[in-house]
């Protein structure tokens, strides 16, 4: 295995894990702290999370 095809089961790996991480915290009505380009920081819910898919 080369570095390009383990970097890609990596990300694949991660954007997986994130997905069902996401979809729990929707389930149970919790939400994420995420930080905008500023560094401006804010909550928004896993449910608008999903529907920005």
């Amino acid at each position: 295995m080369n570095s390009k095809e383990l970097s890609e089961k990596i990300l694949t790996g991660t954007e997986k894990s994130l997905n069902l991480l996401v979809r729990k915290k929707a389930f149970f009505g919790q939400s994420f702290v995420v930080a905008d380009e500023k560094g401006g920081v804010s909550r928004i819910s896993a449910k608008q999370l999903l529907k920005k898919k």
